[in-house]
């Protein structure tokens, strides 16, 4: 039997509509988990670090507490008397530039520089010449008798920078030295004058005085 026309084209369409339905098919991929992160509304990049906001502070430094910064002592007014068997060196304006005076008068501070030290050969009384220094500031203890019932002698504390040469050259002849031996007027000058022949020949000798009864 030969089919019409119609029925032949409705046949062939009939035969390529599945084909039609199967070439339409999407295959979707999906992922092995859901995202459980929050999104980024903020429009920043979620990989960008934080920068570091917290900034180092330094305390403030305590004044009190360098020694560059603090302020020298000032000078004590000059008594009226001068110590026992010593002398004050006073400067124009009132103050007490140097003083000398029994030797357990001149406390030495732990800090102080040793220029010169020497013992003397009378080991009975025990005899000594010590010259310190802190600063511009020197001390000077010269026992005479370490062992007597009263330590004898005699201290100097002398601040060379508020001292004239005439005040230096005055103390330096009450402790003994030459006339011929110019103004120490520095720690410095001292301390040369320690090191050198001729001052440690002197130093050496005035070490050597003793005096008092045991």
């Amino acid at each position: 039997m030969r089919l019409s026309p119609t029925r032949t084209a409705l046949a062939s369409l009939a035969l390529l509509l599945p084909l039609a339905l199967t070439a339409c098919v999407v295959h979707v991929k999906k992922g092995s988990g859901s995202d459980t992160s929050k999104p980024n509304t903020d429009g920043s990049d979620a990989d960008e670090a934080k920068p570091d906001t917290a900034t180092e502070t330094t305390p403030e430094e305590d004044a009190d507490s360098d020694p560059a910064r603090a302020e020298a002592p000032s000078l004590a007014e000059c008594p009226a008397e001068a110590p026992e068997g010593g002398a004050n060196y006073c400067t124009e304006d009132g103050k007490l530039a140097a003083f000398s005076g029994p030797v357990d008068r001149v406390k030495v501070p732990e800090s102080a520089e040793k220029l010169f030290y020497q013992e003397g050969t009378d080991t009975e009384r025990k005899t000594y010449l010590a010259i310190s220094a802190v600063g511009e500031t020197l001390y000077i203890r010269h026992v005479t008798c370490e062992n007597c019932r009263r330590v004898l002698g005699k201290g100097y504390t002398a601040h060379l920078d508020h001292m004239s040469e005439e005040q230096v050259k005055a103390l330096q002849a009450e402790l003994g030295l030459d006339a011929e031996v110019a103004a120490l007027t520095t720690a410095a000058a001292w301390k040369d004058f320690a090191s050198n022949e001729r001052g440690m020949g002197t130093l050496v000798g005035l070490a050597a005085k003793a005096e008092g009864e045991l």
